[in-house]
């Protein structure tokens, strides 16, 4: 995933497809890939087979916004998210 949100972050607009376009819209590409997989893929009539790959898809895009997220957190502001709080269990004994 943090190779593609790379991938996303350092290519320009006009060399990105529309999937990757929608991707860079941060907030709005987990909603539209579940959306896509529900009603113009028709998961929704496959039952619950078809919420279950909707869902796994959104998730997959929703963890993609968020290192997307951070990539921004980190050029815009030099915040990094992995300074917070986060330990190994080795350096926590």
């Amino acid at each position: 995933m943090a190779l593609e949100a790379k991938k996303i972050v350092s290519a320009g607009a006009e060399s990105l497809g529309i999937a990757d376009r929608v991707r860079r819209l941060r907030v709005i590409a987990p909603l539209a890939v579940l959306f896509y997989c529900l009603i113009v893929r028709g998961g929704v009539l496959d039952g619950w087979a078809g919420f279950y790959y909707a869902f796994q898809r959104m998730l997959a895009e929703l963890l993609l916004s968020l290192y997307l997220i951070e990539q921004d957190l980190e050029r815009k502001c030099g915040i990094r998210i992995a300074d917070f709080g986060f330990q190994k269990a080795t350096e926590k004994e």
